[in-house]
């Protein structure tokens, strides 16, 4: 298990309709991120070797409907939908000396969904801002690793499997048309 955490900031979008207090709509948006984790990971041989992990996310994109309740100028909602993120990874791997037997690279564009909440401010005419908690749970994603021996320059190409997910809390600013 590996635990990432890091910024992120991006841009947003989306359209409302409001009937009485009730409003209904669809956001999009689209993150840059620095998301980052490592761990170590054991040989199951008994060996004594080991590897060194480092993720990363460079990107996330969701679309989610929402549903909301207006008062007066505050608006709570709810939302769901699709996500996508950008994964990366680097590791090498050691023996049990210390020294490094080989590395390997990976990057993979996983897909999954999303369910949030939130609150929405309308602080002057045109303008909000908002706070927001999104939960996203990545389909297992299938790919594929290359290591490379350090001592023979040997590239081997092997797959992998791996599920992800992520807890965001983001703030905003809109401008409303």
């Amino acid at each position: 298990t590996i635990s990432s955490s890091g910024v992120l900031g991006g841009v947003y979008g989306g359209y409302n309709y409001q009937i009485n207090q009730f409003v209904i709509g669809i956001d999009g948006d689209y993150s840059w991120a620095d998301l980052k984790g490592s761990g170590t990971d054991l040989s199951p041989t008994g060996n004594g070797t080991y590897s060194q992990i480092n993720d990363k996310v460079s990107w996330i994109a969701t679309v989610t409907g929402r549903l909301g309740y207006a008062m007066n100028n505050w608006l709570l909602f709810v939302k769901g939908g699709g996500a996508w993120a950008g994964f990366s990874s680097t590791a090498g791997g050691y023996f049990a000396t210390g020294v490094l037997a080989n590395t390997s690279t990976s990057a993979s564009d996983r897909s999954g969904w999303t369910i949030g909440t939130g609150v929405e401010w309308g602080f002057v005419p045109h303008w909000s801002a908002k706070l927001e908690y999104d939960y996203v749970k990545f389909s297992t994603a299938n790919y594929n690793i290359t290591e490379t021996s350090v001592a023979t320059g040997a590239a081997t190409t092997y797959g992998r499997s791996a599920t992800s997910n992520l807890s965001m809390v983001k703030l905003g600013v809109a401008y409303r048309f």
